[in-house]
């Protein structure tokens, strides 16, 4: 069986696909996220994400992730 010439130089195929929305609420803002990364060589998986905003002044937002 003749060697991959891919694994000697470690190389891997990868691939990203994600979607995010934004979703306001009166004064807060959440912001969902899903994303799905491929690599051929350990296999796929997901990510969610989570974030959301609050005005705590006329020009500052408080932020979490």
């Amino acid at each position: 069986m003749p060697p991959d010439d891919r694994a000697d130089r470690r190389e891997a195929d990868t691939y990203a696909v994600f979607a995010n929305d934004t979703l306001h609420f009166a004064d807060v803002t959440l912001i969902p996220g899903i994303r799905y990364d491929h690599n051929s060589i350990s296999g796929g998986f997901i990510s969610p994400s989570l974030g959301a905003t609050y005005p705590i002044f006329t020009e500052t937002r408080l932020r979490a992730t």
